[in-house]
C-alpha cells in the first residue's frame, strides 16, 4: 500500500467526506508513526548473495552492508546451500535433511545434534554483525567460495516497503487508532452544555487508547524476533 492508500483508508474510516475530519492534512503523520512501531516486530527475513573473497589461509573477509538496509544478520550460507538445496557437508540444514530421511529421526532433534556437531567441528560461516557500522565479519574454510548468501532482517526506511498484508493491516489499524487518539483529545477539549448537539470526543478518545493497547499486547505476545548470539 502506498501512503496515499492508507491516508484514503483511514478517513473513510473516519467520515471523511460526510464530517469534518480535523487532523485531515496529518494523518500520513499517524500512518509513519505507526509504521516506526511496527516494523520492528515484522520478522520475515530477506536474502542476499553477495561476492566474497578470502585467502588460503582462511583469513575472513569484513563485508560493508551500510548500503543495503540490514537490521540484523541472522544466518550466512554457502549459496548452493539456499539456491539448490544441494547437500553441502559444511551446511548443518542439508545434513540433517539427509540423516532424517535415513533414520527417521524427529526432525528438531536431529537439528539441534547436528547443530552441536557442526559447531565442535567447525568455524565454518562463522560471522559477527556489528549493528553500529553495518559491517560484516564472516569466516569461510575450505572448500573456499566467491559467493555467500545473507538472511537477514531487513531495516525498513518507507511505509511503502511493507509487501506483506498482515502487517499492512497492523499498520493501518494502529494508524487509524492514533488518528482517533488525536481527534478525540480535540473534540473532547471543550464541552458545548448550550448546544443541540454533543461532540464525540471522549468516546473516541476510549475507543482509540482501548485499540492501541489491544495492538500492542498483540504484538508484543506474537514478538517471534530472536537474534543470533554469534
Amino acid at each position: 500500500m502506498t501512503l496515499a492508500e492508507y491516508t484514503d483508508e483511514i478517513l473513510f474510516s473516519l467520515g471523511g467526506g460526510y464530517v469534518d475530519i480535523e487532523i485531515e492534512k496529518d494523518i500520513p503523520r499517524c500512518v509513519n508513526r505507526a509504521f516506526r512501531e511496527v516494523k520492528t516486530y515484522v520478522t520475515t527475513p530477506a536474502y542476499m548473495t553477495l561476492p566474497y573473497a578470502t585467502s588460503t589461509q582462511g583469513v575472513g573477509t569484513t563485508l560493508d552492508l551500510s548500503d543495503k538496509n540490514v537490521y540484523n544478520v541472522i544466518k550466512v550460507m554457502r549459496p548452493d546451500s539456499y539456491n539448490s538445496m544441494s547437500m553441502n557437508t559444511l551446511d548443518v540444514f542439508g545434513l540433517n535433511l539427509t540423516y532424517s530421511a535415513i533414520t527417521n529421526m524427529d526432525a528438531y532433534a536431529n537439528r539441534m545434534l547436528r547443530l552441536q556437531q557442526m559447531n565442535t567441528i567447525s568455524t565454518d560461516l562463522d560471522f559477527i554483525w556489528d549493528a553500529h557500522t553495518k559491517k560484516l565479519s564472516v569466516t569461510v574454510n575450505p572448500p573456499f567460495t566467491n559467493m555467500i548468501t545473507i538472511q537477514y532482517i531487513p531495516d525498513y526506511k518507507d511505509v511503502e516497503e511493507i509487501t506483506e498484508v498482515f502487517w499492512q493491516d497492523i499498520i493501518l489499524r494502529l494508524a487509524t487508532a492514533y488518528a482517533k487518539q488525536i481527534i478525540g483529545r480535540i473534540r473532547s477539549k471543550y464541552t458545548l452544555n448550550s448546544s443541540t448537539y454533543s461532540l464525540d470526543g471522549e468516546t473516541m478518545l476510549s475507543e482509540a487508547n482501548a485499540e492501541i493497547t489491544e495492538i500492542r499486547t498483540f504484538l508484543t505476545t506474537n514478538d517471534d524476533l530472536i537474534f543470533p548470539i554469534d
